[in-house]
């Protein structure tokens, strides 16, 4: 018994090891609120410096470690000021996440894309009705993707859509 859990202490630092982000420095755009911050909270609670960018932070978070900035991502003095402030710390491949950008197809409770659906009770019951798991995202479900993509644990991964979606892609909607 004894064994046991020694080889599962040891597979779990293993584990923690393989998802952690120590020494990486991420800047994620549009994470001022929703989606973003959550994104930007969750790389944060695995280890990385967090550079987060948004015309407004809806949240004051103070913790060492995760720098806000109000500014415009298309502002390019901006980006080559973040760039070289942030990258000058990386000790490993530095993250972007390009949160700014991102078209939803799923439909998150707290995304300017999809709210206006989620308000409409009417459009909420049509929605769900077409849902493999009968819940809205929230962005706490997209951290487990980002730092799984942000990792050690995806170095083989190359090339792939990870729709994180609550099955709304292979349930055949867009």
């Amino acid at each position: 018994n004894c064994h046991f859990d020694i080889i599962n202490q040891i597979y779990l630092k293993n584990m923690q090891d393989l998802f952690s982000l120590k020494g990486c420095v991420a800047i994620v755009t549009g994470a001022g609120r929703g989606n973003g911050f959550g994104i930007a909270k969750g790389l944060h609670k695995f280890g990385a410096e967090i550079y987060s960018i948004d015309l407004q932070h809806i949240h004051n978070v103070e913790e060492d470690g995760f720098h806000q900035i109000v500014g415009d991502v298309t502002d390019e003095k901006l980006q080559a000021e973040i760039c070289e402030k942030a990258y000058a710390q990386c000790e490993r491949t530095p993250i972007l996440v390009n949160n700014a950008g991102i078209s939803m197809h799923a439909l998150f409770e707290d995304c300017e894309m999809t709210i206006g659906s989620f308000n409409d009770p009417e459009k909420r019951q049509a929605r769900e009705a077409h849902m493999m798991i009968k819940r809205w995202g929230t962005p706490e479900d997209l951290v487990g993707a980002a730092v799984f993509l942000s990792s050690d644990a995806s170095t083989y991964v190359t090339g792939q859509d990870i729709n994180v979606d609550g099955g709304w892609t292979a349930n055949g909607l867009m």
